[in-house]
């Protein structure tokens, strides 16, 4: 009992040391937790603000389609004579594929032919006279015709006074008459020759002559342009492909033709169809959040279920401005294209259709931080800049953000000096 009394005596003599120690104990750590900016700066980690090249890679799934596919029509009414190739058939450019055979097309040649040699012999009599010298010598003709009538009309009438006087027999009189009669023709004929020289090939004839003979060969080339036309050749390299019909109002899908021997067709109704060799398109759909992400242009890597161990490199080319709604959709699809503009591959058939993955690829500069420097005040997002005169707050404005890092389009500037530490984030 009288220890207990000696410990309690000696515990009230130190109690006002034990109070001072403590009050020291809490002032101390007041001070350590206090915001003092130039005892966070001194424990702060920090991080250099630089530019970055920063690649965001998209993939999507597209089907295949022609870069470029050209159809071979039927230039008129025409049989399908030969058939030389089958669908899928590679085939080089200038290559004959298939021809048509086409009577009415062979009968309108014919009589075009004809027109166009009579159009031209008519213009041709018109082309003679214009050389001046020609003009001159029908000019001298008809002078030469003119005084062999006078002298001729001289002689019959001089024959005439002297049969009335009994001196000259009638058949005499007749020749003269006779040949009279023949140098008046002959004037008639040298002054229609005269006037048709006097046009010098200007004249309306001529003219009418001429619009008719570029009439006849302008029909005469489109119907040889036309029979040509009857042998389909390739346009370029590329692969054949049989050409879809074109959906009436009571079909629900087109329907392919198969070209046959024998087969007749109507002017401008498709034969064969040729899809360009040197390249490919991929058609896909991106939606409306990942739409700003991309742009014409972007390189692609594309990856064809055909060949997978061999990627084509290409460029996005096409990207609709419509967006549509599939059924069940939640957000907008944007049809979107990318090319490819050469194949190396000789063993490669085009199919219509074939499935592909499409990879694309952006490289960018950009100011990125560790996410773990940024912390949120007032619902926006904030920094710490360390400067020589201590810490300073900065908002920002951000692009995006990864579990790792933050990307910056404001509000910071490359070589600031960022504060990433936890004491920094603990002002919070």
């Amino acid at each position: 009992m009288s220890t207990r009394i000696i410990n309690l005596h000696a515990l009230r003599r130190h109690a006002h040391k034990i109070a001072a120690g403590t009050a020291c104990f809490c002032l101390f750590m007041a001070l350590f937790l206090l915001p003092s900016k130039h005892l966070t700066a001194a424990k702060a980690e920090t991080f250099v603000v630089k530019q970055h090249t920063r690649v965001e890679t998209q993939q999507f799934k597209g089907r295949l389609f022609p870069r470029e596919s050209r159809t071979l029509s039927s230039p008129g009414d025409a049989l399908l004579e030969t058939l030389i190739v089958k669908e899928g058939e590679r085939v080089q450019k200038g290559q004959i594929l298939a021809t048509l055979k086409s009577a009415r097309l062979e009968n309108e040649l014919l009589e075009a032919k004809q027109a166009w040699i009579d159009t031209k012999q008519k213009y041709h009599t018109y082309e003679i006279w214009n050389d001046t010298r020609d003009i001159q010598a029908v000019k001298n003709q008809r002078l030469r015709a003119e005084r062999e009538l006078k002298r001729a009309k001289e002689s019959y009438l001089s024959a005439a006074r002297l049969y009335d006087l009994g001196i000259v027999s009638h058949n005499e009189v007749a020749d003269l008459k006779t040949a009279m009669d023949d140098r008046a023709l002959e004037l008639e004929t040298a002054k229609k020759d005269f006037q048709l020289a006097q046009e010098k090939g200007v004249g309306p004839e001529k003219q009418m002559a001429e619009i008719a003979l570029n009439v006849a060969e302008k029909k005469l080339k489109a119907l040889e342009e036309k029979k040509a036309a009857l042998v389909l050749q390739a346009p370029f390299d590329g692969w054949v492909l049989w050409p879809e019909q074109k959906q009436d109002k009571d079909q629900k899908h087109s329907a392919k033709l198969f070209p046959q021997i024998g087969n007749v067709y109507k002017e401008d109704e498709a034969v064969l169809a040729v899809c360009d060799a040197s390249g490919f398109n991929v058609s896909f759909s991106v939606d409306e959040y990942q739409i700003n992400k991309i742009k014409p242009g972007m390189p692609v890597e594309i990856t064809v279920s055909q060949l997978q161990d061999t990627p084509f490199h290409g460029t996005l080319s096409e990207l609709s401005a419509k967006g549509e709604f599939d059924t069940g959709a939640t957000a907008a699809q944007f049809k979107t294209v990318a090319s490819v503009d050469k194949i190396s591959l000789k063993d490669f058939v085009f199919r219509t259709g074939l499935s592909a993955s499409v990879v694309l690829q952006d490289k960018n500069e950009a100011l990125t931080i560790p996410i773990s420097a940024v912390y949120e005040k007032d619902e926006k997002p904030y920094v710490k800049i360390k400067t020589p005169a201590g810490i300073t707050e900065h908002a920002i404005t951000l692009k995006e953000t990864t579990p790792t890092e933050a990307v910056v389009l404001s509000g910071i500037k490359e070589g600031d000096e960022i504060v990433i530490s936890h004491q920094a984030q603990s002002h919070q």
